[in-house]
């Protein structure tokens, strides 16, 4: 079983060469690294090449978006099992030994996560520890409920979700994992996989929670345009699980402006589900 592990440089070369000695002292083997690159201006690509060795494959794009990167590197890969891994996380020794354990195990695993620890500028940042049998749920609540980087999935499950949605800008993780839920089985390993840095660049620590939960919306009218197999009444509660995560959320320290943002989500989402697109 191969392991196509893919990674997107952008401007990358503080980091890049422990992203690429993590996966290089990996104990499985069978496994290619691909790295491409979006037209990055600093010493990225001295520092990739400079760590070249027979698995590393670099591949040069235009610059462009996430999504269109993923998409064409994944094309570009041949394994069985595609891994992702960011230019600025690490992956521990074992994680592809383990990963190629579990979807042998389970034939028919679609999605696979993991735990991940989290270093740099904010250190008491956690990524919650959730029970696998909730994996669904959140998903369909508007949670992504692992980090990219500890995620792995089979070709055939990419094929069928149709990639990385260039409409999903900021959740397109969120966007494919939804759709390979509603085909395939998911799982989230107690495991870690990887070791996520949080600095002032990175999105984890940018993420705003106004801007988030209106990428997840249209992400979901993305996913409803492109007529997947979502019952009116599944999306309907997706919508209102979604609102009150919310809500809930912030709760504590919710302003004014924040109460607008949430009626402007209700009436965005009562607009997408009275709309004409049909299920």
């Amino acid at each position: 079983m191969k392991i196509s592990v893919i990674t997107i440089a952008f401007n990358s070369e503080k980091y890049i060469t422990e992203c690429i000695k993590s996966i290089k002292q990996q104990t499985y083997k069978n496994f290619e690294h691909i790295i491409l690159d979006c037209g990055s201006s600093d010493n990225t690509l001295q520092k990739i090449k400079s760590q070249q060795y027979k698995n590393l494959k670099l591949i040069t794009y235009k610059k462009c978006g996430l999504s269109e990167a993923r998409n064409y590197a994944i094309n570009k890969s041949k394994g069985d099992i595609i891994a992702i891994l960011d230019s600025d996380d690490i992956s521990t020794k074992k994680r592809l030994a383990k990963t190629k354990e579990i979807f042998k195990k389970n034939k028919k695993l679609a999605l696979l996560g993991a735990e991940i620890k989290t270093f740099g500028a904010r250190k008491n940042w956690k990524i919650q520890n959730l029970e696998e049998k909730h994996l669904k749920f959140l998903l369909n609540s508007g949670i992504t409920p692992f980090a990219h980087s500890t995620t792995a999935f089979t070709r055939k499950a990419y094929v069928r979700g149709r990639g990385y949605s260039s409409c999903a800008r900021k959740c397109e993780d969120f966007d494919l994992f939804l759709k390979i839920s509603q085909n395939g089985e998911i799982k989230k390993t107690p495991e870690v996989f990887g070791l996520k840095r949080i600095h002032d660049q990175s999105h984890s620590f940018q993420k705003n929670p106004q801007l988030e939960n209106f990428y997840i919306l249209q992400s979901l009218n993305s996913i409803r345009k492109q007529k997947w197999k979502i019952s009116k009444k599944n999306f309907k509660s997706i919508f209102i699980k979604n609102f009150c995560f919310q809500v809930f959320s912030f709760r504590k320290n919710i302003s004014l402006s924040f109460a607008f943002f949430l009626i402007r989500c209700i009436y965005f989402k009562i607009k997408m589900y009275f709309s004409s697109v049909k299920l």
